[in-house]
């Protein structure tokens, strides 16, 4: 894994309660797709944004019709994969 791997991922607020804000480096890769998935490991959200720009994207996901509890949100850029820890709390 790169070292750009790490730091080309941030979402926030966390804990959240109605938008997520997802900033990711799109990289060569014009289209990104964010999914939370719950502790059994089902999508219950999914979202794809096209068009992005290189470099720098601030992506919203809306959460506000989750429940609480703790969620993976997974981001697919092309192959990369990464995931992150959420917590949904209301």
């Amino acid at each position: 894994m790169h070292s750009e791997d790490d730091t080309s991922l941030s979402a926030y607020p966390n804990p959240v309660a109605r938008q997520l804000f997802v900033h990711v480096r799109a990289g060569n890769y014009p289209e990104v797709r964010l999914s939370l998935m719950n502790a059994s490991g089902r999508v219950v959200k999914s979202q794809t944004y096209l068009g992005l720009q290189e470099g720098a994207n601030t992506l919203t996901l809306d959460v506000d019709d989750l429940t609480n509890g703790v969620y993976w949100l997974r981001v697919e850029r092309g192959s990369r994969k990464q995931a992150r820890s959420i917590v949904v709390l209301k």
